[in-house]
């Protein structure tokens, strides 16, 4: 248990990217809130009408002193107030308006510092508060009357029907409070999600929860519109990303150069465990990253079922320049070989196959790979995600060696580590982990490559 809650670690821009992410469902959750309140309120609020009249208590038969007014006017809102609770009253008052049970409470208070008392009626409608004043009105001297001593009782106004109610509805502000604890309970609920998620939040835990070496960390970089409205690739030939993702890259290809001549390696595939973690991005990025340094790289498409890279590059495919045209015995290598404006060379496809595994496991794929470590420095091979299809296993098996990528905040650490297991549990070797998509805050730079 400890060493899982050392592994689970508070990253602030995981937490905002979650709550970004789901921002759609934290409005939802606000709004369905405002409409449940919205009807509970609605089904269980009862209104209170008022109706008001006040009596002015003096003492019969003695000096109306204002200290006797005052004194009388304490003990008979004691003594009204039981003449207004008392069966015998509210008995004499249900009858008198036809009903079983009287619908509304009566009270009696002495107003500060006067002689003066205030009965008020409450009930549901102003027609009923107003009727059963009246009804009070005229029956309450009856049954009072033998316990008011010498006290006079003045009524000094006339009751009215009440317009609104004293326990008015603001279902505005009850719908933004509760849309506003929707939202925050859902919030709260995802912050805590997040938390205990566990994901490779940052570039230290890449070693800490991974078995492996970290390579390198490649920074976030937005995609920007083009002139045609249309996103343009995150390549680091692209004028438009900022140095410091470019400088990532360039960090990157001088760790993968170094391991690979150290371990004599030539041949690498680029996977992931889930889609969208950039793989192909990255992998195009290595290989245009390792061309600045002067290297021969040959940069092949594997990833037969959903290609990506003549899109990537904006290259349009021909239908000669096909890799299945090379797989199925029609063409050469030197036939579908593509040297880009960018200085790689680049076998793709942009058809997607259903039986990929059989193609990446023929010996024609072999002899490519061979092909590529005889007139190349490196051959970089992007293949399909491990989640979803066997092929990377399959590419893995004719490779020297294999690097995953790791998306910040998006794969389980468990599923990232059984991928990698399945990678070992070949004769290929595994390099290590690029984590990529990494924040950097510090970094406001605009200085462009």
């Amino acid at each position: 248990m400890e060493g899982t809650r050392e592994r689970l670690r508070f990253d602030l821009y995981s937490v905002l990217q979650d709550l970004l992410h789901n921002l759609l469902y934290i409005v939802l959750a606000g709004i369905t809130a405002a409409l449940l309140f919205y009807t509970v309120v609605k089904v269980v609020y009862t209104p209170a009408y008022t109706t008001h009249i006040t009596f002015a208590v003096s003492v019969r038969g003695t000096t109306n002193s204002v200290y006797n007014n005052f004194t009388t006017a304490a003990n008979m809102s004691e003594v009204f107030e039981q003449v207004l609770t008392s069966s015998v009253l509210t008995d004499k008052v249900a009858e008198d308006l036809g009903v079983e049970t009287l619908d509304g409470t009566l009270s009696v208070t002495q107003i500060e510092e006067t002689n003066m008392l205030k009965l008020t009626v409450t009930a549901p409608t102003p027609e009923q508060s107003f009727r059963i004043m009246k009804s009070v009105l005229n029956n309450y001297q009856e049954i009072s009357e033998p316990m008011m001593g010498n006290a006079v009782m003045e009524q000094l106004d006339k009751p009215s029907m009440p317009e609104e109610p004293e326990n008015p509805l603001n279902m505005r502000n009850i719908m933004i409070l509760a849309a506003i604890g929707g939202m925050l309970f859902l919030a709260a609920l995802i912050v805590l999600f997040s938390y205990l998620r566990d994901t490779v939040k940052n570039a230290e835990e890449v070693e800490e929860k991974l078995d492996g070496d970290l390579l390198g960390t490649v920074l976030y970089e937005k995609k920007q519109p083009s002139a045609k409205n249309k996103k343009t690739s995150l390549l680091i030939t692209n004028p438009s990303v900022r140095f410091s993702f470019v400088e990532s890259y360039r960090k990157l290809a001088t760790k993968v150069d170094y391991q690979c001549k150290k371990h004599g390696y030539q041949v690498l595939m680029i996977t992931s465990v889930l889609s969208n973690e950039g793989k192909s991005t990255v992998a195009a990025n290595l290989a245009l990253a390792l061309a600045k340094r002067k290297k021969k790289v040959l940069l092949i498409d594997g990833d037969l079922r959903k290609p990506a890279q003549h899109l990537i590059f904006d290259y349009q495919m021909k239908e000669k320049d096909e890799l299945m045209n090379y797989l199925q015995g029609d063409a050469s290598p030197e036939d579908i070989l593509i040297r880009n404006r960018q200085g790689i060379y680049m076998i793709c496809t942009s058809k997607g196959y259903a039986k990929s595994n059989e193609f990446l496991l023929s010996d024609k794929m072999k002899a490519l790979l061979q092909y590529g470590k005889e007139h190349m420095d490196y051959v970089i091979i992007d293949t399909s995600p491990m989640a979803l299809v066997a092929d990377a296993e399959a590419v893995a098996g004719i490779a020297e060696c294999s690097v995953m990528v790791v998306r910040k905040n998006f794969t389980l650490t468990r599923d990232i580590n059984d991928a990698a297991d399945a990678l070992r549990s070949g004769d290929t070797p595994m390099l290590g982990y690029i984590y990529n998509a990494e924040r950097d805050l510090r970094d406001n730079t605009e200085e462009n490559t």
